[in-house]
């Protein structure tokens, strides 16, 4: 790995889902909050303390093109109604080259929200579509 800076223009998107590659274009969404409960000291007035709570992971939404793979993605939606089995997924940070700077490893993978595109005659755009996951948390 590479202790240069990366930038946002470089990365990939993993779904460990057999027969599924999407060249996706957005990520957002990855992150974690601790919850917290603060407590008096009953002892001292001046101090307090902080009990960590529940770890908290945000929904991960992907956006992409419309693309021939599209089918794919949505047969694995289809199945997944069916047979409802979590999977893993990576984000991956890449430097110029393609080498990896960084990759989260997340658990627990489900997808929770499809957007399909919108479509109208009088402005022309390429056809997108986002999927929305949620998840566990990151492997180590």
């Amino acid at each position: 790995m590479s202790d240069i800076p990366t930038t946002s223009v470089f990365w990939k998107v993993e779904l460990d889902v057999p027969n599924l590659s999407h060249d996706w274009t957005s990520c957002k969404g990855l992150g974690m909050s601790i919850g917290a409960t603060t407590v008096p000291d009953t002892a001292m007035s001046v101090l307090q303390h902080h009990w960590a709570g529940p770890v908290s992971y945000p929904n991960i939404v992907l956006g992409g093109y419309v693309t021939s793979a599209t089918d794919k993605l949505l047969a694995w939606l289809s199945s997944f109604t069916m047979l409802p089995v979590p999977t893993t997924a990576q984000i991956t940070a890449l430097d110029q080259s393609g080498d990896v700077v960084f990759s989260w490893s997340l658990f627990g993978v489900i997808p929770v929200k499809y957007t399909g595109p919108s479509f109208a005659s009088d402005s022309p755009q390429a056809a997108t579509h986002e999927l929305e996951v949620a998840h566990k948390g990151f492997l180590t």
